[in-house]
């Protein structure tokens, strides 16, 4: 039996694909993972007969738990019948119920759709020349979110998922940092873009499935730019021409000595820069 993953696309009719709609009116075994998405209007409009996955949302006790619910259905449906599932923005874009459908039955079709990056970058207006690293809400923690970076943070569809992200978000950039929240991207008429503090987040932030936000890089000194600028900086051997006090001038040579043993230990592979955080951060919580 075949297994064809479709997008829906950011939203709007024009996101999802000629190939997808022939695909999904072509199959008498269609399964939505939410109906709670613009395009599936344009399902309804068809007169295309679905079923969906929004039952398993209630029961799952957390989210590994639920996607990994969402793509066994999927699948044990799939071998007994041809069966089209259908998933909000592009399968390949941050589709967690994909990856983990992939991972069990590799020969499966994919019919990508535009996905809300696009519409998101264009309404934040973010330099992605900077870098863009893109984080499902559900997956934010200490460890991926590298201030060096633009992040952009989906699927925003609870108050307890929005908590979680800015007690991650606080924790790196502080309180007082200003991020982006998108509502609906690429959607006329129900676009919104809001600027906001980190710490505002949950008073502000109404949960959405279509909720992003857009964390701009960090443009003042943290630990990862701190520890490039100081292994790449060649003033240290000139340090005496610099007025600074004898004793201070002494210790900071230690300290840029001891940035560039640690860098050269990151490089070559020895440790992975969470690792050297994590250590940082137990030495300093039991002091």
């Amino acid at each position: 039996m075949k297994l064809t993953i479709v997008g829906l696309g950011f939203g709007e009719k024009k996101g999802i694909t000629l190939e997808a709609i022939e695909k999904i009116k072509s199959s008498s075994n269609v399964i939505l993972r939410t109906k709670h998405h613009p395009t599936v209007e344009l399902l309804d409009e068809m007169g295309i007969k679905y079923k969906t996955c929004d039952e398993l949302y209630e029961k799952a006790n957390n989210f590994e738990e639920l996607y990994r619910s969402i793509a066994k259905k999927v699948l044990e449906e799939s071998r007994e019948k041809d069966t089209v599932y259908v998933v909000p923005g592009a399968p390949s874009i941050l589709e967690s119920t994909a990856f983990h459908i992939i991972k069990d039955e590799p020969d499966v079709e994919i019919v990508e759709a535009v996905s809300f990056i696009e519409p998101c970058v264009t309404a934040s207006k973010v330099d992605i020349g900077e870098g863009l690293v893109m984080v499902d809400a559900v997956d934010v923690n200490f460890f991926n979110l590298n201030p060096n970076f633009n992040i952009m943070i989906t699927q925003l569809w609870n108050e307890f998922i929005i908590s979680d992200v800015k007690l991650a978000l606080m924790e790196v950039y502080g309180d007082e940092y200003e991020i982006e929240a998108i509502y609906s991207a690429g959607i006329k008429g129900e676009e919104e873009v809001k600027k906001l503090k980190v710490y505002e987040m949950d008073r502000i932030l109404k949960p959405d499935i279509r909720l992003s936000l857009v964390v701009p890089t960090y443009k003042g000194n943290n630990f990862l730019q701190l520890l490039n600028d100081v292994s790449n900086c060649d003033n240290f051997k000139n340090i005496d021409k610099f007025d600074i006090d004898p004793e201070l001038k002494s210790a900071v040579l230690k300290l840029s000595e001891s940035y560039k043993n640690l860098k050269n230990l990151v490089d070559e592979g020895y440790y992975e820069m969470n690792e050297v955080v994590l250590a940082l951060k137990t030495v300093i919580n039991r002091i």
